[in-house]
């Protein structure tokens, strides 16, 4: 397998405030298949607006990984099937 991101222009770095969160999702990995699953944060993050800035995520027979953002819908503006 091999995995590529595409960007729609250069990357810039992001400046303000960093908050370092953890999230679980309890959902069954399908192979060869991207699958949804609900996350639940182990803390309550201020009110406000906030960028992704990176992600880790780890599970057995994980390849990859990606956030889906509530309203996106299923194919979103820059979402593979």
């Amino acid at each position: 397998m091999g995995l590529v991101w595409f960007s729609d222009g250069p990357l810039v770095p992001s400046v303000g405030n960093y908050f370092t969160i953890r999230a679980d999702a309890a959902q069954v990995l399908v192979a060869n298949q991207w699958t949804n699953g609900a996350i639940v944060f182990s803390e309550n993050l201020p009110r406000g607006r906030y960028r992704v800035v990176g992600l880790r995520a780890q599970s057995a027979g994980l390849v990859a990984a990606r956030l889906v953002f509530v309203g996106t819908g299923s194919q979103g503006p820059w979402r593979p099937a």
